[in-house]
Parts: structure tokens; C-alpha cells; sequence
């Protein structure tokens, strides 16, 4: 796979990002794939968000609150999703309606069902059954068609506690009603960084938060891409929507994954675990990334990451052999080493 080898390290340089092309990130925890995340959004701010002729809207999802600090930049905003909800159906309801793309992303309802069986999977950390599944999409049907239905998270709990014959809509029920308070995300694209702050959700729904996230970020790349401007989406921690075998989640992340050229938009995801690739959504993300940044992986992981890209015996070993805050960056069919900088980058945000 890999023709060439630079034998000499570069400092990391934000480069990647200007060409709008996809990334993902693999290493074990700890080895810098975070700080490597905060030095190319602190370069990506000094060259472009003090220029206000520059159009674009950076969305980052951070699950350890460690990019926090990014909402300091100029016009940034982070948003507590503890404090704010996840109430998918007010945000769909905000989603302009296009049949160009298609039945099925081309209605509010059918946007609304995707995201709903994904946040309910979530919830409830099982697939769910087909029958569940078609009591869902009545209701959200009915939500968006029915005048009298306000599509709210509250709406479609009272509607679900009207189903009696079923074990698995009771169970679910338990955990809807959890977070069956109102939307406060802004909607303004005045903000040209937003982080959302996941640090102090509760870890067993974390995936639930990505979710909404996933959807409130899908409503400003559709936006944007109307009004010409860039959208650019890191996720940290992606691994969290590939965290149990229903996947539904992971579906609409690949979906977004594949739509980002159409849309103007690019992403950048940190995956700790490189067994999601082996996954059919794991492999579609992987097939539409044309960058690859890769830390330190304990053996294990080299040998997994080894198949799946085909690096030969001298690559791995490689991999193997780096040290924290070295990597290798993998491009049309190059690889090359590079360091980043392990100081406090907390105080260069200041």
C-alpha cells in the first residue's frame, strides 16, 4: 500500500484540513491524538478566525472535556449537552425539508426515524426488533403529519407509554423519559466553533449524546452548504456510536461520513478502537478517508491495523516503535513521521 518512506520528522502543521478531505486517527490512549486535535484547530483559528471573509463552521464533540478551552477562540461557543437535552425532534422539526435528496434523508419523518431508532438503540444498548421498529416510525409519522402531534422527546414518550402489548417499548419507555426535557442548542450561525461538551453526561447514555450531536451537526452542514459555507466536524471518541451490535448510530455516521464532499464538509474522527473498521459502517467510513494518522498501538492493534491497510512487516514494526507524540501520517499512498508538541497547549489558548 505504502510506495514511499520520508525518514525525516516534521513538526506537525495544519495542512490536511484545506484540502477538505476525511481523517482518521488511531492509537492507544495517551499517546497525543488529543493534543494533535487541539494544535490543528489552534492553527486552523489563527490563520482563519479573525478573517471574517472566511466562511466556514467548526463542529468538535468532546467526550473528555479537554477541548473545552477551544471555545476561548474568537466567536466560539460550547454547549453543555447535560444541561441542553437531546430532544431530536425539535431539532429535526428545524431541518428544511429537500426531496432532491431522496425518500429517505429528504423528509423531516424519515430524518427524525433514522435518529430516533438510533437514539433509542442508545438508550436502551440493545437492536432493536423490527416490531419496535414500526411502532417508532408510526409515531414519528404521525408526529410530523398530524397537526395536532407537537414533534417533542415528550411527545413521542407519551405516545410510546400507549403501547401495552409490548415488553420491549415498556423497557425503553424508562429510558426516554430520562431526557424528556426541551432543546437549548443555539441556532444561530453566528458562532464559527462550537464544541460540545460532553464531559459530565452520564457515561451508559454517552452514546445517546453523540447521536443528537450527530444530527444537530448534520442540520448546520445542510444549511451551510446552501449559504456556501464550509463545514468541518471533529468527533472524539468516535468509537462511542460502534458501542454495542444494533449500529444504527454508526449508520447515519457513515452516512455523513460518505455525504461530506457533497456538502462542503469534512471530517476528522480520534478512534481508539480499531476493531469498528472490521464493522460494514466502520469499512464504508474507512473507504471514504483520505488521511490516516497513526500513534502508538500496542501489538494487538498494530497486527488488526496491519491487515485491514495492508502495511507490510517493516511498516508495523514502525508503529510499533513510536513514541509519544510521534506518528506516522499516511496520504496517497506515502507515509510519512511527524511530531507533535506535548507542552501545555491549554496556555497557547489562553
Amino acid at each position: 500500500m505504502i510506495k514511499t518512506m520520508n525518514n525525516n520528522f516534521y513538526l506537525y502543521e495544519n495542512n490536511i484540513r484545506e484540502s477538505g478531505n476525511n481523517e482518521l486517527v488511531f492509537g492507544e490512549p495517551g499517546q497525543g491524538q488529543t493534543i494533535c486535535l487541539k494544535q490543528e484547530l489552534l492553527q486552523f483559528a489563527a490563520k482563519h478566525m479573525s478573517n471574517m471573509e472566511d466562511k466556514f463552521q467548526v463542529f468538535v464533540i468532546d467526550k473528555s472535556g479537554e477541548l473545552l478551552s477551544l471555545a476561548n477562540v474568537s466567536k466560539g461557543h460550547a454547549i453543555s449537552i447535560k444541561d441542553s437535552g437531546v430532544d431530536i425532534f425539535e431539532k429535526c422539526n428545524s431541518i428544511k425539508e429537500n426531496e432532491d435528496e431522496g425518500v429517505c434523508w429528504g423528509r423531516r419523518c424519515y430524518i427524525a426515524f433514522d435518529f430516533a431508532v438510533a437514539l433509542c438503540e442508545q438508550l436502551y444498548r440493545k437492536y432493536l426488533s423490527s416490531r419496535t421498529k414500526s411502532y417508532i416510525y408510526d409515531i414519528v409519522r404521525r408526529m410530523y403529519e398530524d397537526n395536532g402531534l407537537k414533534p417533542t422527546m415528550s411527545t413521542f414518550y407519551n405516545e410510546l407509554t400507549q403501547i401495552k402489548d409490548s415488553s420491549e417499548i415498556n423497557n425503553l419507555c424508562e429510558y426516554i423519559k430520562l431526557f424528556c426535557k426541551p432543546n437549548n442548542t443555539p441556532e444561530g450561525k453566528e458562532n464559527k466553533l462550537i464544541v460540545y461538551d460532553l464531559h459530565e453526561f452520564p457515561e451508559a447514555y454517552m452514546g445517546a449524546a453523540y447521536v443528537f450531536c450527530l444530527l444537530d451537526i448534520y442540520k448546520h452542514m445542510k444549511e451551510n452548504y446552501k449559504n456556501g459555507i464550509k463545514t468541518y466536524v471533529y468527533i472524539d471518541s468516535m468509537y462511542q456510536l460502534f458501542s454495542f451490535d444494533g449500529y444504527g448510530s454508526a449508520d447515519i455516521l457513515s452516512h455523513m461520513w460518505i455525504a461530506a464532499r457533497m456538502h462542503n464538509a469534512s471530517f476528522y474522527g480520534i478512534c481508539d478502537d480499531i476493531s469498528i473498521l472490521k464493522t460494514s459502517c466502520g469499512n464504508k467510513i474507512l473507504m471514504y478517508t483520505q488521511n490516516i494518522r497513526i500513534f502508538h498501538l500496542n501489538s494487538y492493534d498494530c497486527n488488526l491495523l496491519k491487515k485491514i491497510l495492508d502495511f507490510s512487516d517493516e511498516e508495523s514494526l514502525l508503529i510499533l516503535n513510536l513514541h509519544l507524540g510521534n506518528g506516522l501520517f499516511v496520504c496517497d499512498n506515502n507515509i510519512y513521521p511527524f511530531r507533535i508538541f506535548m507542552g501545555n497547549v491549554n496556555q497557547k489558548i489562553q
